[in-house]
């Protein structure tokens, strides 16, 4: 029987985002596995474009009742492992709840919230200063995958928005640059949003292109 795997990452926009190499790295690891990912869904039509995932699950922990039953037919698929790259109580919880084989996250001095460590059966202790990608990826060691490489597979489609993108470059290979934040913290000032643009066109010969939302 093949292995199965659930990602526990339900959001936000930004860390779904950094999960995606794991995502990645384990169907490299794995290319005949079952891969589901657990999220909020609000970003499920992101994770539609990521090439490699079986199932997005969407799941509104607000609401009890779906939530015990989202469980439910998760334990019946018999999952080998249950990666929880949120490392918050309540993805914890949600992991263990699904009762796989393994229960991985990462070590106590690690977690967003330490009360999460007694939930995993195998804890993990990324390596100093590495990034948030590179710590999600170290979850893969009790799974055997070591050195892996960062990669985003993805099917980006063709809308309107997209294609008045490439329009505006030519057609070339192009930057996207989001300066918005819901939080005042997040936000960079202008200038060096300007760097992180210059320094895109050096390294990478990459013209930048700016979002923005309602409003800003």
């Amino acid at each position: 029987m093949s292995h199965r795997f659930l990602i526990v990452r339900l959001g936000s926009l930004g860390d779904v985002i950094h999960a995606i190499p794991t995502a990645a790295a384990l169907r490299t690891r794995f290319p005949e596995a079952r891969i589901d990912w657990l999220v909020d869904p609000r970003y499920v039509p992101l994770l539609e474009i990521v090439r490699g995932i079986d199932s997005r699950i969407p799941i509104n922990t607000r609401r009890i009742g779906q939530t015990v039953s989202i469980i439910r037919d998760l334990r019946r698929v018999e999952y080998t492992a249950v990666l929880d790259l949120q490392g918050l109580l309540k993805s914890a919880l949600l992991a263990r709840a699904v009762k796989a084989e393994r229960t991985i996250g990462f070590d106590r001095e690690h977690l967003r919230e330490r009360m999460a460590a007694p939930f995993y059966s195998h804890r993990v202790v990324p390596a100093a200063g590495a990034h948030v990608i590179f710590k999600s990826l170290a979850l893969l060691e009790p799974l055997g995958g070591r050195d892996m490489q960062a990669s985003f597979p993805l099917e980006i489609p063709h809308t309107a928005a997209a294609d008045e993108a490439r329009s505006r470059v030519g057609g070339e290979p192009y930057a996207l640059i989001n300066p918005g934040a819901a939080w005042p913290n997040k936000r960079w000032p202008p200038d060096r949003f300007g760097a992180l643009a210059a320094a895109i066109q050096n390294r990478f010969g990459l013209r930048s292109l700016v979002l923005w939302g309602p409003g800003e």
